[in-house]
């Protein structure tokens, strides 16, 4: 071990002499200060060019929760740090790979630069934590990895969109305890062009917010991409459900979340009712009821016509807008991709294709905003008003039949969908590959 590894070791020592803050364990000013003290020099050690150094800082300032991510954090350039309290364009500076190599190691989510987020893997720790601070859980379900660039694509739009919004990551940071889980790899496709070039997707795949509370049963659930008033809006109504039932007496407390639940059944036909009189005519109403009536799959044929609901989005006077943070961070995105001319001569040709691509997301954001809200979560409203997982292990089998009945994607097939037995391909064993051994 070299001097820089004995260094981490002894910062790491005096680190736990001064007591732990993953927990909230209760410490005096003098020892808080001296953490902060010792937690900034392994920030400073989890960037230097020795990656056995730095993979040590990087684990130490995980397992501190997130005080660590804020050490971190606070190493971001000044005008980041100004641009974040002012709360406009939070991801404006991109930091350097080594910082955000690190930052996204510790907070165990991809771009955590732009979301300032600390996500919990155990759920035991989160757990833990929740029930130490009060705070509601917020458990996200996801293909892949959140940590990883090739998640699925929901949560890739969520790390994109929603986190980097710095009204829900403030909400995340301030009222939640966040822990993902993933419920299977995520289908990856690559296309090989043969002479070096390659695109590379995923295909396939959902992900949900769970919203628990302190003690880890469920009280609402969000299914698939939102757009950010209505993802902030949801989870300010759960969680405030969570922390007012918590200590409710068992029975109590079933009838303030069957009230919830019923409330929202209620609001969410009529919405879907009141959109459909707006696209087809005031007559054409009760359709909206009728088909909430009568939709006991998502396969039904009005549910999957995701024309009719661009349709039913373009009548909604409802504008869908982006956080500017979320906008510019998207902007960089499409700016990498290639899609604006990089020789271009004029600002208005490189902004003309980054404001259509743009333009043409949030459409679709909307319509998927409304068939998730008015159709998907109405029926888990449904699900969880007959009942609710208690625990975690519930929460899991609960999982399991959201993907095959809602999303009609079951988790036990291995092959997700994408084969069909009786298509015929000419090849050999179908192209099929099975697990390595």
């Amino acid at each position: 071990m070299n001097l820089m590894s004995w260094a981490v070791v002894g910062v790491v020592a005096s680190v736990i002499a001064v007591g732990s803050a993953a927990r909230g364990v209760e410490i005096s000013p003098a020892e808080s200060a001296a953490r902060r003290t010792l937690l900034a020099r392994l920030a400073d050690m989890a960037i230097v060019e020795d990656d056995v150094v730095a993979d040590a800082a990087i684990a130490e300032l995980r397992a501190a929760g997130p005080a660590g991510l804020a050490a971190l954090l606070a190493l971001l350039p000044a005008i980041e740090q100004e641009n974040a309290a002012l709360e406009t364009l939070a991801s404006t500076v991109v930091p350097e790979p080594r910082l955000r190599r690190a930052i996204d190691a510790v907070a165990a989510q991809r771009d955590a630069y732009a979301s300032r987020l600390y996500w919990y893997t155990d759920i035991g720790t989160a757990s833990s934590v929740a029930a130490e601070t009060n705070r509601p859980i917020l458990v996200l379900h996801l293909l892949g990895q959140l940590s990883e660039d090739l998640s699925c694509a929901n949560s890739r739009f969520f790390r994109q969109v929603l986190y980097s919004d710095p009204r829900i990551s403030r909400l995340l940071c301030e009222k939640f305890v966040l822990f993902w889980y993933t419920t299977r790899p995520a289908p990856k496709l690559t296309i090989d062009f043969g002479d070096g070039r390659q695109l590379v997707r995923t295909i396939t795949g959902n992900s949900l917010h769970y919203v628990l509370d302190s003690q880890g049963r469920l009280i609402d659930t969000l299914p698939g991409m939102y757009e950010p008033v209505r993802f902030l809006e949801s989870l300010e109504r759960a969680a405030e459900l969570a922390r007012r039932s918590v200590d409710l007496e068992a029975g109590t407390r079933h009838e303030a979340l069957a009230e919830y639940h019923r409330l929202e059944i209620d609001r969410l036909t009529e919405e879907l009712a009141e959109a459909i009189a707006r696209l087809e005519g005031e007559e054409a109403k009760t359709a909206g009821h009728v088909l909430l009536a009568r939709t006991v799959s998502t396969a039904d044929e009005a549910v999957q016509d995701s024309t009719w609901w661009e349709q039913l989005a373009a009548a909604d006077p409802t504008v869908v807008e982006l956080h500017p943070a979320s906008e510019q961070f998207l902007r960089r995105q499409l700016l990498q991709a290639g899609l604006a001319n990089r020789l271009a001569m004029t600002k208005a040709i490189t902004e003309s294709p980054l404001l259509r691509a743009i333009a043409g997301f949030t459409r679709t954001l909307h319509a998927d905003t409304l068939r998730n809200e008015l159709v998907m979560h109405r029926m888990l409203h449904d699900w969880l008003l007959a009942s609710a997982p208690a625990n975690f292990s519930e929460l899991v089998n609960f999982n399991e039949r959201v993907y095959s009945e809602l999303f009609l994607a079951p988790l036990s097939d291995p092959w997700a969908g994408l084969h069909d037995p009786a298509a015929y391909t000419a090849l050999e064993e179908n192209g099929m590959v099975p697990y390595a051994e």
